[in-house]
């Protein structure tokens, strides 16, 4: 793992992530182990002025790890599912 969590992602969208919130914070808060609570990170995304651009890299991306915009891997996955089918290009 790496020590920065912008350091941690790959893509060309991540203008928007010069400007969050956890940009200076260590991976391993967002990354929590099973049983542990985000609550530490989710604090943070609250107080993110880019968490809604962060969330909607995650579903983009269909990430399936970590808080991502305030919300854990469960969240999405809800989210993700409660979307209409889009029709195939």
């Amino acid at each position: 793992m790496t020590d920065n969590f912008l350091d941690a992602l790959t893509g060309n969208d991540r203008r928007w992530m010069e400007r969050a919130a956890c940009t200076d914070l260590p991976t391993d808060q967002f990354f929590v182990s099973e049983g542990e609570s985000p609550a530490e990170a989710i604090a943070v995304c609250e107080q993110c002025s880019v968490s809604s651009d962060c969330l909607a890299y995650a579903l983009k991306h269909r990430i399936t790890d970590g808080v991502w915009g305030g919300t854990t891997a469960q969240e999405r996955k809800r989210i993700l599912r409660s979307r209409p089918k889009q029709p195939a290009a």
